[in-house]
């Protein structure tokens, strides 16, 4: 589940002496609503029953790293974001998450909640009408398991981004290494596609790549 807000200026930490965060730069990923490990566990085990237990998850100003996601001066984009159950009301309970979730905000930033000019509620349901392969809004295309990660995402057989059809790739996050926009699997597909068809890739590899190729592969490999 995900609301994205759109605020006039830039989400700042309230003032708080036991926030080692304050006066540091933006970071990319704010952990909120938790008390520690065991309040996770309960909140996840929630979302297994079906249920929300409590708001909590993580927040992030995207226009801290991209200014050109906004076209207007002092307007910023944000987003909070955590996992829910697919089945849940969302329809009849909409305004109320935004409200939560808005009113967890404020408690850790300034004037949040004034500052919101616009917001969306993106639930498990809508994620899986607007793209259809998220099924029930599995936005990692499928579950973190010890079977389906790693080399063996989605199955050992295809985890290479090839597939048993002739010309087709898989890539994105249902793909070695998986999710989190890191862009891994939509690279490796395009080697991949580069190296069946005696193309040379028309990149350099990234400096840690070359470091795991050099470290786990000092024999070389193609």
């Amino acid at each position: 589940m995900t609301v994205f807000f759109a605020t006039r200026g830039k989400p700042e930490f309230r003032a708080n002496p036991n926030n080692g965060m304050i006066g540091l730069p933006d970071p990319f990923n704010t952990i909120i609503g938790f008390d520690g490990t065991d309040d996770v566990v309960n909140f996840l085990d929630g979302v297994e029953r079906g249920e929300i237990t409590k708001f909590a998850g993580h927040f992030t100003v995207e226009t801290a790293f991209d200014p050109t996601l906004s076209q207007k001066e002092g307007e910023h984009v944000c987003f909070f974001q955590m996992p829910a159950p697919y089945d849940w009301p969302w329809e009849e309970r909409r305004d109320e998450v935004i409200r939560e979730v808005t009113a967890l905000l404020d408690a850790h930033y300034e004037g949040f909640a004034d500052s919101v000019l616009d917001c969306v509620l993106e639930t498990p349901k809508s994620i899986e009408q607007r793209i259809p392969c998220m099924r029930r809004g599995s936005i990692k295309h499928g579950d973190y398991n010890p079977l389906q990660v790693g080399n063996n995402r989605p199955s050992v057989e295809m985890s290479s981004n090839r597939t048993g059809i002739r010309g087709l790739y898989l890539g994105g996050a249902s793909v070695f290494p998986g999710g989190m926009v890191i862009g891994g699997s939509g690279y490796n597909a395009a080697y991949a596609i580069c190296d069946d068809n005696d193309v040379k890739f028309p990149f350099e590899r990234p400096d840690k790549v070359k470091k795991y190729l050099a470290t786990y592969f000092p024999d070389g490999k193609d």
